[in-house]
């Protein structure tokens, strides 16, 4: 930086009229960075996922390289293979894997962009194509784990089960449990 900055990244997977809008889906996809004078090395977590990425300068004067994405992704995907003379299976093969691979980290999520935590109906797709991509079933074995921990939810009725865990239950969203109370 050579003078004070304010900097702000912001992404998106599609543009809007040719540009990111950092809005859409009710998110807002923003890393704001007020920094003194001086040379930075950022990384952060965010975005989990991206297509476009827009720097807005909105005080001050800097000089930005070296943007990269760091892929932070599931590596042991790699147990199935498909291969067939329908190019286009070929392509939904490949498709699916690299969908599973950027959701299954530690819990599946099918949409990490907008989502923080596990749906308890995930596991219905992920089981099945968890031990063909990867040989196991480690991030479903999670997210059950997860919904073991608390001795009960606060906000949820006796024997239910958030829909999404961790995660805010204002609306008090739920599944039977199966467990007694």
């Amino acid at each position: 930086m050579k003078t004070p900055s304010k900097i702000y990244f912001t992404w998106d997977e599609t543009l809007a009229d040719g540009d990111v809008d950092f809005k859409r889906l009710m998110c807002c996809n923003v890393l704001a960075y007020t920094l003194a004078p001086g040379d930075y090395h950022l990384e952060t977590f965010e975005p989990y996922g991206l297509e476009f990425l827009k720097l807005m300068v909105l005080s001050g004067e800097c000089e930005v390289d070296h943007v990269f994405l760091r892929e932070y992704a599931a590596s042991d995907v790699w147990t199935a293979d498909f291969h067939c003379s329908d190019a286009r299976l070929n392509e939904l093969f490949a498709a699916g894997r690299e969908c599973y691979r950027a959701n299954a980290l530690d819990t599946y999520e099918d949409n990490p962009t907008r989502e923080r935590g596990t749906w308890i109906c995930d596991p219905l797709f992920s089981a099945s194509a968890a031990p063909l991509l990867s040989g196991h079933t480690h991030v479903e074995r999670n997210m059950f784990q997860n919904y073991m921990l608390p001795d009960h939810f606060a906000e949820m009725p006796d024997g239910m089960l958030p829909m999404c865990y961790p995660a805010d239950h204002p609306e008090e969203v739920s599944f039977p449990s199966g467990l007694s109370g």
